[in-house]
């Protein structure tokens, strides 16, 4: 591919005349990710902004996290606590390396609850609990609700 000033600015992958060279224009982008993005600006400009966005998502992290820090090593988190993520929180279910048929338990049962795409990264594993601005608190308060009655069915 020749240089050129948008194979220099963007990735082979990224860039639109590599990617549709039979209808392509250099420097076009693409509308609707551009779409997209501005109206999830613009909601999180109308519900408080980036202050809000970070309060919001510290109170959701803390539901999870203290769940798991009060379980007696019920549910572990792998990441030491000055480096846990307030989007995204991994953990493991009965020690620190999982018991697989607790956790598939786990996920079986937060289907049927309508509580989908828990299930840890497939090199790790586990159970991840992914809290993005979307997420309601009232979203995260059932994802609580059901770790603590788990908790109390199933803690030896």
């Amino acid at each position: 591919m020749a240089w050129s000033l948008t194979s220099y600015l963007t990735s082979r992958e990224q860039c639109w005349s590599v990617t549709c060279p039979q209808t392509s224009y250099p420097g076009q982008w693409t509308f609707p990710s551009i779409y997209v993005m501005d109206m999830v600006l613009e909601w999180i400009k109308n519900n408080g902004g980036a202050a809000a966005m970070e309060k919001l998502s510290s109170v959701k992290s803390q539901m999870i996290y203290e769940i798991i820090d009060n379980s007696q090593g019920f549910y572990v988190c792998p990441v030491e606590r000055q480096n846990r993520s307030r989007m995204n929180i991994p953990f493991r279910i009965g020690n620190s390396k999982g018991d697989e048929a607790l956790e598939k338990r786990f996920l079986d049962k937060a289907v049927e609850l309508n509580m989908i795409s828990l299930k840890g990264h497939r090199s790790v594993g586990g159970i991840r609990a992914s809290l993005y601005n979307a997420v309601t608190t009232e979203d995260v308060e059932k994802l609580a609700a059901f770790m603590k009655n788990f908790l109390e069915m199933h803690q030896l």
